[in-house]
């Protein structure tokens, strides 16, 4: 050994480390129950709720059989939803499922890149970065449509569909929305973990990104390129002669008026921002239904301008328009500075 070896083991101290107390659990009160006792009771009180629309909170703990009931409750309803926080518990579930004879399938992730590619459009990547539905706002565009809806994600999208039992993710039900996710699936809805933040989820917006999507938006009022687009009521024909198109026209008509009620919407919080004292309810304005094309849009103007935000402000700004918003809040944790004279 080295002097600097034998140096640093005469430096070493001997420490003893005493156990940590044991501490004996509390007896349950009570009859004791078996567990066998206690998952008929979570599958009788499923059954008991079909029929009865309504909310229901099953705190069981893990592992006391609450999907062993879910498997119960599809037997008698036949279509059904399940709700879960990753894809990892949701394969599980599909699993369970179809070892239990039940036809089930998990709503997919997209993936451009890694072991399993089922989207070929980066561009899809680029809207969900910035707070934007890939279906909405890049696949109905898509150049590889076609080849996407016989192979890729959106055929996978929609073999879900036929499945009795449809299993989605926390993050798939916030973004899409459980009316859409719950349509046609029956009297049965599951959420596993997260329930109330999954149901109504938060959203928040700050000042900094409101000031930067009023940017934007105003970009499409006042920039020609998109004034010019806003207001085409003409398509071309073959020979690439302009004829009048009165559907195109609506569409584009009911885009800009929605953009113009965007604009009114962030104005509206800006000022409210502004001149609030303290935390306080935000005063939204009158909802509007919603424009059909506004996320391909603003993809579009994202992109072109380079916008970056802290938190993408899109879904809460689209739904406080649309009227999916249940409440809006403005919480002030920094008064403004007047400016001086």
């Amino acid at each position: 050994m080295s002097e600097r070896g034998h140096d640093f083991v005469r430096r070493l101290s001997l420490t003893f480390n005493q156990p940590p107390t044991i501490k004996e659990g509390e007896r349950p009160t009570g009859p004791e129950r078996s567990l066998n006792e206690w998952r008929g009771d979570i599958v009788r009180n499923r059954r008991d709720v079909i029929g009865h629309p309504g909310m229901y909170l099953d705190r069981s703990p893990t592992g006391s059989g609450k999907s062993t009931a879910d498997i119960e409750t599809v037997r008698r309803v036949g279509r059904a939803l399940i709700v879960t926080p990753t894809h990892e518990n949701g394969e599980e579930i599909v699993d369970d499922m179809l070892t239990a004879g039940i036809n089930a399938m998990k709503y997919p992730a997209r993936s451009t890149e890694g072991e399993y590619v089922n989207c070929r459009n980066k561009l899809a990547d680029d809207a969900e970065r910035l707070g934007l539905s890939a279906v909405a706002a890049v696949c109905r565009s898509c150049e590889q449509r076609a080849e996407c809806q016989q192979l890729g994600y959106l055929a996978e999208l929609a073999a879900v569909k036929s499945a009795a039992v449809a299993v989605a993710t926390h993050q798939r039900a916030v973004f899409t929305g459980f009316d859409k996710l719950a349509e046609g699936r029956g009297e049965f809805i599951s959420v596993h973990e997260d329930g109330a933040n999954t149901v109504c989820p938060d959203a928040v917006i700050s000042e900094v990104d409101l000031q930067l999507a009023k940017v934007i938006v105003n970009r499409m009022l006042t920039d020609p390129k998109w004034l010019d687009w806003l207001g085409q009521t003409a398509s071309r024909d073959e020979d690439g002669v302009l004829i009048p198109d009165e559907r195109l026209a609506e569409r584009r008509s009911n885009l800009n008026q929605f953009v113009r009620r965007l604009a009114d919407l962030i104005d509206s919080l800006l000022v409210q921002l502004q001149i609030a004292e303290r935390t306080q309810p935000a005063t939204m304005l009158a909802p509007i239904a919603k424009a059909n094309g506004i996320e391909w849009l603003l993809l579009q103007v994202l992109l072109e301008a380079k916008a970056e935000f802290s938190e993408s402000p899109w879904r809460l700004l689209l739904a406080a328009i649309t009227g999916e918003l249940f409440s809006l809040g403005v919480i002030v944790d920094e008064h403004h500075k007047p400016k001086s004279e």
